[in-house]
């Protein structure tokens, strides 16, 4: 068994979602419904990937948006000629690999990467860079082949997902190796939450949780990841928006789900396939904000984008200038 990435979480920061548009008369829309993942009216993803592409020119994110744009400018067939690319599972469609954006992001800044590996983000950054170290290895037996004196070099071939990847076994090692203060602490959180008989003193990173015949109070899951993820670590506004989107009544309700709007005027969350989840959008402008990225000009582009495109119904989302919206032109490269 293999520890494999979120490929949600790895698309999201890598601002990876399918590319679909429409070309009309000189008009290219803005806007693509996005029926694999939200359901909903999303921005384009080459108009997005354009304006990330000239305004972090020379930047890793700049980088890594001309790459997803490349990857999905290939038809799957040859989709496997370019190293950073793979065909995505879900939609069959080509866009960057898993293992190319986790060792983008793991490789520390003057190396070209993102910095978010060990030193910055703990186990989940480790985890990211051990699994793209895996899956550089395309066959079973190269994969095999590969395994280092110490976990965080082991890879094993995952048969249901057909590709290499980083052992759990080895992940509980380094957890164990590598966090023992931060597991003790999280022990003692648990105990505290286990001696909590009631829900109005079950908080903070308590929860109440009902039972048929008992209820008690357990720690919030998220807590025990977030504790060896350092304070500084980027991902963290990933995974609290996911949380956050789980949690509560809007994991359960629709309305609720899709009621919850910011003061920018982004949707937290989506409902799609019968689950509340972070907006994709929201997750890429907050995050590109905890990297210092989000410019004045970047930030005006991609919301005004944001506000034409959920505003349009699925059949007019991707018609352009025949009922949605024409992209403007992309501005300037960053010198």
């Amino acid at each position: 068994m293999s520890l494999a990435l979120s490929e949600n979480m790895l698309l999201l920061i890598a601002i990876g979602l399918p590319a679909a548009f429409a070309q009309q008369a000189g008009c290219r829309s803005l806007c693509w419904l996005d029926t694999a993942r939200t359901g909903k009216c999303q921005v384009s993803r080459w108009y997005t990937s354009g304006v990330l592409e000239r305004l972090q020119a020379g930047k890793v994110w700049g980088e890594i948006a001309a790459e997803t744009s490349a990857c999905e400018g290939l038809a799957a067939s040859g989709c496997g000629g370019r190293s950073s690319c793979s065909v995505d599972r879900r939609g069959g469609q080509c866009s960057t690999s898993r293992g190319w954006v986790a060792g983008k992001l793991a490789v520390s800044s003057w190396q070209g990467g993102a910095g978010l590996g060990a030193q910055r983000c703990g186990l989940l950054g480790q985890l990211m860079a051990s699994e793209a170290k895996c899956l550089t290895f395309k066959t079973a037996t190269a994969c095999e082949a590969h395994n280092g004196a110490v976990p965080e070099d082991l890879c094993v071939w995952d048969l249901a997902r057909q590709a290499c990847g980083f052992p759990a076994a080895s992940a509980v090692v380094l957890l164990r190796r590598d966090y023992q203060d931060e597991l003790a602490l999280l022990e003692l959180r648990r105990q505290r939450c286990a001696s909590m008989q009631s829900a109005a003193t079950c908080t903070g990173y308590c929860r109440w949780e009902m039972g048929t015949n008992s209820s008690r109070c357990t720690l919030v899951s998220l807590e025990a990841l977030l504790a060896v993820i350092d304070q500084d670590c980027p991902l963290r506004t990933l995974l609290d928006l996911h949380a956050g989107c789980e949690d509560g009544a809007a994991a359960v309700n629709e309305t609720v789900c899709e009621s919850q709007n910011r003061s920018d005027g982004l949707q937290e969350c989506v409902w799609f396939g019968g689950a509340c989840e972070a907006n994709p959008m929201t997750v890429e402008l907050d995050l590109l904000q905890q990297l210092g990225l989000l410019s004045s000009e970047l930030q005006t582009l991609l919301l005004d984008a944001y506000k034409k495109c959920s505003s349009l119904s699925s059949a007019n989302c991707e018609s352009g200038g025949q009922g949605g919206h024409c992209a403007p032109s992309l501005p300037e490269a960053a010198q």
